[in-house]
């Protein structure tokens, strides 16, 4: 019997793809989490990018809060939900390619929007009521529509959930971020 049939041998595993061509087809619903390599470094990466990415957009929305606690609190709740979710449902092993979805399609998505928050912070300034002002409103919230579409499509992959249980999922972590972030930083719900 030769080593090729030998039957204890595993079929030899894909490697796991590019990071960067995942998280962009993650962006148009055709990956998966399980597509992305389980890097902790990457997720280091991406998690400083992140930072640096939402720091000049909270700057150019003209946010009020304390950026650096806003960021440390967005992004231990960006952590932290997922996991509990993943670890109560017993898939607590798919957390580190889930994270470096949800972490890397953010960066993905807060690096296109920037300048169009930028823009549209200064827009609502010179004229609030403005058809640009409510053209540019128009597209952040298509943005947002679809940043949730893709949250969903992560959770569903991450969970076995069919996409509106993925879409809720993706929901209720969104708006728990917000409520949680509003608490803690002492600003009206």
């Amino acid at each position: 019997m030769s080593e090729s049939e030998d039957p204890r041998e595993e079929e030899p595993r894909q490697p796991p793809a590019p990071l960067l061509p995942t998280l962009l087809q993650l962006l148009r619903l055709r990956a998966s989490p399980a597509d992305l390599p389980p890097s902790t470094a990457a997720l280091a990466w991406l998690l400083a990018i992140d930072i640096a990415i939402s720091a000049f957009f909270l700057l150019a929305s003209g946010s009020e809060s304390p950026i650096g606690l806003d960021i440390a609190i967005g992004l231990a709740l960006q952590l932290l939900l997922p996991w509990l979710i993943l670890t109560q449902l017993g898939k607590g092993a798919r957390f580190l390619q889930t994270a470096i979805a949800l972490i890397g399609v953010d960066v993905m998505l807060t690096a296109v929007l920037l300048p169009l928050a930028s823009w549209g912070s200064q827009l609502a300034n010179t004229n609030p009521t403005g058809p640009l002002t409510q053209l540019v409103s128009m597209v952040m919230l298509v943005a947002v529509i679809w940043m949730i579409m893709v949250f969903g499509h992560i959770y569903r992959c991450a969970l076995d959930f069919p996409r509106l249980g993925g879409i809720l999922v993706a929901l209720g972590v969104m708006l728990t971020q917000v409520l949680v972030g509003q608490w803690l930083l002492g600003s009206p719900a």
